[in-house]
């Protein structure tokens, strides 16, 4: 009998309780969840001066697990936090002080030294004459210190597309009558280079004044090249500087000047050595403290870039720390990366301005640092940068083997099928499209390799493969495919809601020391919680033999993909639309020519639009990058939005050459058309095409409109064209059946 009614009332039964569960977490992910302090700081500060520490190679464990009482002091009176250091060449100090100055990822140009002082010798004589040639003046007058290699900067940043961005922090500074200073040398034998100046300059590679020559640094022939950070000097300059409307950069280069000597020292010699910086930073820290409050200056505590120590490690997120009357005791965060603990360093030119007080027409990427409360700050920043730590050292390993797995189970699954076994082949598949759920898992799992030792890489394995072999108890495999869909659909449902707890950690999300996303369903989960609704949709559309359920389904996906509160993925809600169209006309057999149908089509882009209008009226601290897409829409600011699409465009270029997620797309190609040339048949005949034409729809969809696109196909794909191989071998036993009598579904 076709139709048993205890299986349909029990089928029903369960889809209805798992909208209602998804209905009920949707409706509370709307609730807010906390928020940071809201006080003005441009307004408590009140034009105060404000003194930013550079201690570029600063490392964050040893800077937030130090006893050293000047930094305890400092670190427990203030608010503190990890912040991403990425530029636009990777993890480099030129790179990433000249992105923390623009508020703009930035390319310094290569082979390049900064140089400031006259007597300085550069590519000319005089840096000075060097400047006004650089800039086509002649014989200017401008005191302070210049950075005569200005155009060259400015070349690269124009080729970069950042031309409105260099220089941008010491430009407003300037147009709001503050006036900027630089102190510290951090040159050494090898190199004359001081990009600490990036940071301050202004758009003509000024600052006003500041003492930046070998001599403020004291001698010691014990210390690499020479000569390290004179505090004494430094603190005579600040105690001359420090006043209203001035902004001050301090250059600690020991940390710097180290880190370049370390593979020329012994270690016991190197540990010595470092331990005297940090008793000199400690002391210059209390200096500081001793002599300002906070309420008479912002003092900012930062590293543009991270150690040789920190990228072998994996500790690819450096220290930031604020200091005044509104930022004490707590943990940073902005609505850049939505996560307390955490900003980005495209954040700080924006968080100055506030502070100051000023203002600027360019937009901004970055978002303002704002406190968050907290109990014990400096725990939750050292359990943060442990956990991301640990994501980034085994993301890749994880990955490899999810990549090896796909593509030996599915060359598998082909040799099992034309051997005639079945149920091993459809048992590898099922491998696959669990691991997605397996990753999701693994961060909360982590807590069984730090008190076993067992290898991260054992225990992905044991419970892929543990979960298989229990799932394999259910001999309908549709039934199987079935509960691992709705498993992973649930999974990834509910860590969106509940504040994406797993997936910021998980092998398969995005990755917090990247920066390229912070919060939301990332392009990798995207495409998988894309392919898993679109089998999950079709199993309980088959399941229980009716059409309703499947609009609600693709409606809470599409939801839970785009909304500015859930997965904040707007590349995938308009790359899902196109296949879930699709499937939608094939299962309900709508025509073109139906005005129903441009009315639901109407219908559904009024509500894209109402939603990214809803976004982009939010305060600024609010938005998310759909609202931020949609206020340059509505104010027909097409500049950036070009340069958004260039932008993804050349990014899935070099995915598709580079990234390994290519390759499972040209496999998934490949079996498909050998199935064709080879076997002489279809990859799937007869009306179980719909899904897969539904699943090659969305994935060209989410290819095209996402910049990592090409992740987001292949992990869409690694999912659903799983479920799609074992479809194939029910479509062969179908043709077999119906050769007798004349069918064909070629």
């Amino acid at each position: 009998m076709w139709f048993n009614p205890k299986k349909f009332i029990a089928y029903g039964k369960w889809i209805f309780r798992l909208f209602f569960v998804a209905g009920i977490l949707f409706c509370n992910a709307l609730l807010p969840v906390g928020a940071a302090t809201e006080n003005p700081p441009g307004e408590v500060m009140n034009g105060k001066p404000v003194v930013l520490i550079i201690a570029d190679k600063l490392d964050a464990e040893g800077f937030f697990n130090t006893q050293l009482p000047g930094i305890r002091r400092y670190l427990e009176t203030s608010t503190v936090g990890l912040m991403n250091v990425r530029s636009g060449v990777g993890y480099v100090s030129s790179s990433g002080i000249l992105t923390l100055g623009s508020g703009n990822r930035s390319i310094f140009p290569p082979d390049l030294s900064v140089n400031q002082r006259k007597n300085q010798r550069t590519t000319s004589n005089d840096p000075r004459s060097y400047w006004e040639w650089s800039l086509g003046l002649l014989h200017t007058s401008a005191g302070g210190i210049v950075v005569p290699e200005i155009g060259w900067i400015l070349s690269q940043s124009a080729e970069d597309g950042n031309s409105g961005y260099t220089g941008l922090l010491g430009t407003v500074a300037h147009q709001h009558g503050w006036r900027t200073y630089l102190v510290g040398n951090g040159s050494n034998q090898a190199t004359s280079n001081q990009p600490s100046a990036l940071l301050l300059m202004d758009r003509k590679g000024l600052i006003d004044g500041g003492d930046i020559g070998s001599e403020i640094e004291r001698f010691d022939p014990k210390f690499p090249y020479g000569y390290r950070f004179d505090r004494q000097r430094v603190m005579t300059d600040l105690r001359h500087w420090i006043a209203p409307k001035r902004l001050i950069a301090v250059n600690f280069g020991d940390f710097a000047r180290l880190d370049t000597y370390r593979e020329e020292m012994l270690p016991q010699q190197f540990e010595r050595v470092e331990q005297s910086v940090w008793r000199d930073f400690d002391a210059f820290l209390t200096e500081l403290l001793t002599e300002w409050s906070s309420d008479q200056v912002t003092l900012i505590v930062l590293s543009p870039s991270i150690s040789k120590d920190g990228t072998t490690n994996k500790d690819l997120l450096a220290p930031v720390v604020i200091r005044n009357s509104v930022y004490r005791e707590g943990v940073l965060g902005s609505a850049t990366t939505n996560w307390p603990g955490l900003v980005s360093n495209l954040d700080l030119l924006p968080t100055i301005l506030a502070i100051s007080g000023t203002t600027t027409d360019n937009y901004l990427t970055g978002r303002v640092i704002k406190p968050y409360p907290e109990r014990n700050p400096l725990a939750r920043v050292e359990d943060l940068r442990q956990k991301i730590r640990f994501a980034s050292l085994n993301q890749r390993s994880l990955l490899d083997w999810f990549q090896g797995l796909i593509t030996g189970c599915w060359i598998a699954a082909v040799f099992c099928f034309g051997l005639k076994y079945k149920s091993f082949g459809n048992w590898l598949l099922s491998v696959i499209a669990l691991i997605p759920l397996v990753l999701l898992l693994m961060p909360g799992l982590t807590v069984i390799h730090g008190q076993t030792g067992v290898s991260i890489i054992a225990i992905f394995l044991m419970l892929s493969i543990g979960m298989a072999v229990i799932l394999a108890l259910i001999r309908d495999v549709e039934l199987r495919f079935l509960a691992i869909s709705a498993a992973s659909w649930l999974g990834i449902l509910v860590d969106q809601i509940s504040g994406w707890s797993l997936i910021r950690f998980s092998a398969l999300g995005y990755s917090a020391a990247a920066g390229s996303r912070y919060y939301g369903i990332g392009n990798e989960y995207m495409g998988i919680f894309l392919g898993v609704t679109l089998v999950l949709a079709e199993l309980i559309r088959r399941r229980t033999g009716k059409r309703w359920p499947v609009p609600i389904l693709l409606g809470i996906s599409l939801l839970a993909v785009g909304w500015p509160q859930l997965g904040i993925n707007f590349g995938g809600l308009l790359g899902a639309i196109p296949g879930f169209t699709l499937y939608l006309f094939m299962i309900y057999h709508w025509r073109l020519n139906n005005r129903k149908t441009w009315l639901a089509a109407g219908l559904g882009i009024g509500a894209v639009l109402l939603v990214g209008w809803w976004d982009s009226t939010r305060s600024i601290d609010l938005q998310t990058h759909i609202g931020r897409f949609f206020q340059l829409l509505f104010s027909r600011d097409l500049g950036p939005i070009w340069e958004i699409i260039l932008r993804k465009l050349e990014m899935n270029l070099k995915l598709m050459a580079n990234s390994p997620w290519a390759r499972i797309i040209g496999l998934t190609v490949l079996i498909a058309v050998s199935y064709r040339l080879i076997l002489r048949r279809n990859l799937i005949a007869g009306p179980q095409r719909m899904v897969w034409y539904a699943i090659l729809g969305t994935g060209i969809g989410i290819l095209l409109v996402n910049d990592s696109g090409v992740v987001a196909m292949g992990t869409c794909f690694a999912y659903s064209f799983s479920f799609i191989m074992i479809e194939n071998g029910k479509s062969c036993e179908m043709i077999e059946e119906n050769k007798g009598q004349g069918i064909s579904y070629s």
